[in-house]
């Protein structure tokens, strides 16, 4: 919404904005003058009523986030900016582009000091001149940073749906469900990772490996039974799982069958996919038709 608001609020006001400025041009011409003023007047009507219908199209409860006030501030404050200073509308175009950056580190979860920001952006565009080093060198400085920031910010999140009713109510069933179809079943292996697996057919040839691909037969489940996901044929890399299933996968060879119990810290962890809840405990049998060689 604020993205449609600022991009396309600013292709149809220019529009406006061009046919108010003509008029005052030719002010010596009465006819056009009084055109100018009437088009201005439809202008803005049209435009007013074009953005009320978008605006009413918006879930009410996204629209919500933006008053009707607000976005009227917002294109009071460009419509009747002074378009003799180019540098100011210069700064407003820049000074959008930089609100995105921030906007989506602070949905992110990073904390932003947007008056510290602003405070060294001033210092650094007033200065004389910055060579091409620099600039490479603060760019790659600012890119680990927000990496950083941003692996950060998530794990917190992450912590923090960890601790949810429902996630712990998961832990507990996953970890009671490993536990008796452990004391069940002998023939269930746990290795150092936590992965728990049991080899219900054994296959021939080379194992798939840890950077192998391989073409697979599988369900995966929930502890109380719940599929949710299925496949045949389907080709997988053991770089493009999850980490359980990528170390079952990378042990097994060709016409192998496994049973895969994985953990949450080996599965999505605290992330809910789908149909899988957070801190869900992962049940797969898996069968491996043909080992792919690695590229």
């Amino acid at each position: 919404m604020k993205k449609i608001l600022l991009a396309c609020g600013a292709a149809a006001l220019a529009l406006s904005i061009a046919s108010c400025d003509s008029s005052k041009k030719s002010a010596g011409n009465d006819e056009l003058a009084a055109l100018g003023d009437s088009l201005s007047t439809v202008a803005g009507e049209a435009n007013g009523s074009t953005w009320l219908m978008q605006y009413k199209q918006v879930p009410a409860d996204e629209r919500s986030k933006f008053s009707k006030s607000g976005i009227i501030k917002g294109v009071e404050t460009m419509v009747l900016a002074d378009t003799t200073d180019q540098g100011f509308l210069v700064g407003i175009n820049i000074g959008q582009q930089l609100m995105q950056n921030l906007y989506r580190l602070e949905a992110a979860g990073v904390p932003v000091d947007r008056k510290a920001f602003m405070a060294e952006f001033k210092k650094a565009f007033n200065g004389d001149s910055v060579s091409e080093q620099q600039m490479m060198l603060l760019q790659g400085k600012f890119s680990e940073m927000s990496r950083r920031a941003m692996q950060l910010a998530e794990e917190k999140k992450e912590a923090a749906a960890a601790e949810t009713p429902e996630a712990k109510a998961n832990i507990e069933a996953g970890e009671k469900y490993i536990t008796a179809a452990k004391a069940e079943d002998p023939a269930i292996v746990t290795t150092p990772s936590g992965l728990n697996y049991k080899v219900v057919k054994e296959g021939e040839g080379a194992q798939v490996g840890a950077k192998g691909r391989a073409v697979v037969n599988y369900k995966g489940k929930l502890v109380d039974g719940t599929e949710f996901d299925a496949g045949e044929g389907a080709r997988f890399s053991t770089a493009n799982v999850i980490p359980g299933f990528a170390e079952g996968l990378a042990m097994m060879q060709k016409g192998g069958v496994y049973t895969l119990i994985i953990p949450a810290d080996l599965g999505y962890g605290s992330k809910s996919m789908g149909t899988i809840p957070p801190m869900s405990t992962l049940i797969f049998e898996v069968e491996v038709v043909d080992v792919e060689p690695a590229e």
